[in-house]
């Protein structure tokens, strides 16, 4: 998985993909997942949701078991990895509908990453569709998890669905002004 992702950085698709792409029996979910993200940054949407829908074709384990199904943890992982495949590649009803499920999980089970993805992802959302007041309650909630546990990815996260936010609404200086607070 390690090469493949150095292999995809360095931009040798062919190579990264035909790794990511082998098949080896009884592969953890976790890892399935993994590769699916890899996949995404190399725009192989469908390969990466072919790997997503193995996650999520299993049944969910029971609750408190590590057996049988999908580890909840994992579940929400490979749905917060297919929200944002769905998102880049236009399902907009698909995105959400993972993005919600993801997030249900996740505060279910007290993940602070996945949760706050999952908002972003959900913000993310909002703020294409120009809805401000949903946006905003959104965004601050992904914030909130994210500054109580020291997520700087997400906070990226945020600022650029807020510059997405500002941009729709013709606001472009505070668009630039939120990016380069980031960078």
């Amino acid at each position: 998985m390690h090469l493949a992702q150095v292999l995809a950085l360095r931009g040798e698709r062919g190579q990264a993909r035909e790794l990511l792409l082998g098949q080896t029996a009884g592969e953890a979910a976790g890892a399935l997942v993994g590769r699916a993200e890899v996949l995404g940054w190399m725009e192989e949407y469908e390969a990466a949701c072919v790997l997503l829908d193995r996650v999520l074709g299993d049944q969910p384990a029971e609750h408190g078991s590590t057996e049988g199904g999908t580890n909840p943890s994992q579940r929400a992982a490979a749905l917060g990895c297919r929200a944002w495949i769905r998102l880049w590649t236009g399902d907009w009803h698909g995105a959400r509908s993972d993005a919600t499920e993801a997030v249900d999980r996740a505060e279910q089970r007290q993940e602070t990453a996945p949760l706050a993805q999952g908002r972003v992802a959900l913000g993310r959302l909002e703020a294409a569709q120009g809805r401000v007041a949903e946006c905003g309650a959104i965004l601050a909630r992904a914030a909130g998890v994210a500054r109580a546990h020291g997520l700087e990815l997400v906070m990226g996260q945020i600022a650029v669905a807020e510059g997405l936010l500002a941009l729709g609404a013709g606001k472009y200086e505070e668009a630039v002004a939120g990016y380069e607070r980031r960078s």
